[in-house]
């Protein structure tokens, strides 16, 4: 009888021990009055998670498949199932397929997209959650302080043959202490033209860099104008599109922005 006692105590102890240790992780991720960005370890593709100062979630881009999930499991509390608003910067597999994933675990606000597409994957989102297109000039208020502006595509802008040009460009600024830019995957040429319709468009704190680090996606005299802090790469191991290009990494060295890759760190966390 006393060892069976002594089962029980021991039991209940690493119980209790077990619920102390998971209940410390679930109070780290309640709001603490940070701005939190995380570039999601999603593989080749891209999936944005940002926690505003009050404590809402956004999410841009959703990834290839679930990985997804595993992130967003790490920064948002077990009770909070709700997101505020998702961003589909464009819809190409590695951009958009996580969403579908997202949306059976999380309650979606609102779905913002830059345009349509008929693939089945965008279909399949778009009756789960009515899409709001957005266009350069529109903002949303993602929390006290903290905005969302839309940089492209331009509204009047027709169908490109590349639709990476009509990616969603996202600047998230929380004046005097934060600004980051998010190009999903505009080319060069549309990064060119954004700085043209923001001259002042500079000194970010974080960009994140176009098409998972290819030559196309980074256009060296934006580059040399946006001076960012941090360069973060989206990016998956051993990709046989050799990403990131050794010119981007290269460009970015010669500013001397800090590069972190989730293909080498993991998740890429920025906080302020």
């Amino acid at each position: 009888m006393k060892l069976d006692r002594l089962k029980v105590i021991t039991v209940s102890f690493c119980s209790l021990l077990v619920f102390v240790v998971t209940a410390t992780g679930e109070i780290k991720k309640i709001p603490d009055g940070k701005l939190r960005v995380v570039v999601c370890d999603v593989g080749q593709g891209d999936a944005i998670y940002i926690k505003t100062p009050q404590g809402k979630n956004f999410l841009i881009d959703g990834g290839p498949g679930d990985q997804v999930l595993t992130c967003l499991g790490r920064e948002i509390p077990f009770w909070d199932r709700r997101i505020s608003a998702v961003f589909l910067t464009h819809p190409q597999a590695d951009h958009m397929n996580g969403l579908l994933s997202v949306s059976s675990h999380y309650q979606i606000g609102h779905l913002f997209v830059g345009s349509g597409s008929n693939a089945p994957v965008y279909l399949s989102l778009i009756k789960k959650v009515r899409p709001e297109k957005l266009s350069a000039g529109d903002r949303i208020r993602a929390d006290s302080g903290v905005i969302l502006s839309v940089l492209s595509p331009e509204e009047s802008k027709m169908a490109p043959n590349d639709e990476n040009e009509l990616s969603l460009v996202l600047l998230l600024e929380e004046p005097g202490r934060f600004r980051g830019l998010f190009a999903g995957d505009a080319p060069a040429k549309t990064q060119s033209e954004i700085l043209s319709a923001n001259p002042d468009l500079c000194c970010l704190d974080l960009l994140k860099i176009a098409h998972h680090g290819s030559r196309t996606g980074l256009a060296i005299d934006v580059l040399r104008v946006l001076t960012p802090k941090i360069a973060a790469i989206s990016v998956g191991k051993d990709n046989q599109f050799g990403h990131p290009n050794k010119e981007v990494l290269e460009a970015l060295n010669k500013i001397g922005a800090k590069i972190e890759r989730t293909d080498v760190e993991g998740d890429i966390v920025v906080e302020k």
